[in-house]
């Protein structure tokens, strides 16, 4: 029986806290971003194939990935929970960044502002897997601005 995409993602994501764990590839490296993007693609229910041609991450890695997330019994569902939770931050800052270059773009937030700036703090803490509340929180960003610039961004979910 095949996986399923919400499983072979799952079990991606296994493998990627295997590897970054083993240091075989960065947390932060390009190609741990990559592999987001795939589990990402199969959590909306794309193929594995589809997922990784768009992210441009070759087969041979995803399948040694996911040999690694089958093999793995030691990641526990607070591990993938923390790996979802990271994921959505790096979601999250890649859409303020995305509504950030609009505002300058528009004029509603100057380049040089020191909103601006602000704004960039909270996706640097954002990049480093902590939850928007408190990247809001410590940046001091009023919560209707986050949410211009997360709509500007084009982020889809609802936001509590």
């Amino acid at each position: 029986m095949a996986d399923t995409p919400q499983t072979l993602a799952n079990t991606l994501v296994r493998g990627l806290l295997v590897a970054n764990r083993t240091g075989k590839i960065g947390y932060s490296s390009s190609l741990s971003y990559r592999i987001q993007n795939v589990v990402r693609g199969l959590r909306r229910g794309e193929s594995l194939i589809s997922a990784s041609r768009y992210a441009r991450v070759p087969q041979p890695v995803l399948a040694h990935l996911l040999n690694l997330g089958r093999r793995d019994d030691k990641t526990t569902l607070a591990d993938i929970s923390k790996a979802t939770d990271a994921l959505l931050s790096h979601t999250l800052a890649n859409a303020l960044v995305r509504g950030l270059v609009v505002a300058n773009r528009t004029g509603e937030i100057g380049y040089a502002a020191p909103l601006s700036y602000k704004v960039q703090d909270i996706v640097r803490i954002l990049r480093r897997g902590q939850p928007l509340t408190l990247a809001r929180t410590r940046a001091r960003v009023p919560n209707p601005v986050v949410d211009r610039l997360l709509q500007l961004g084009h982020y889809s979910a609802q936001l509590n």
